[in-house]
């Protein structure tokens, strides 16, 4: 075993297959049988919080990379089958 994965989260179960597919043996460790990990950038605040707390400007950007983080998501398990 080259390595091991600790957690089940849409980016630990992206790196195990990343690293086998070059080569690495990995193994995912996991206590839950659920998934608790965030498909987004960790964005909980509602828009409104984040607009008082951070500014329309900086807010938009926050959402926006949120939205972004999917699409590598998607891009990445695209390109792990």
């Amino acid at each position: 075993m080259d390595g091991a994965i600790i957690g089940n989260g849409y980016t630990d179960l992206t790196a195990a297959p990343t690293l086998a597919k070059r080569g690495a043996s990995v193994a995912v460790l996991e206590s839950e049988i659920i998934n608790g990990g965030m498909g987004l950038t960790s964005l909980k605040t509602l828009m409104q919080t984040a607009i008082k707390r951070y500014k329309r400007d900086f807010a938009q950007l926050l959402f926006q990379c949120s939205l972004n983080s999917i699409d590598t998501v998607h891009k990445l398990l695209d390109w792990i089958e």
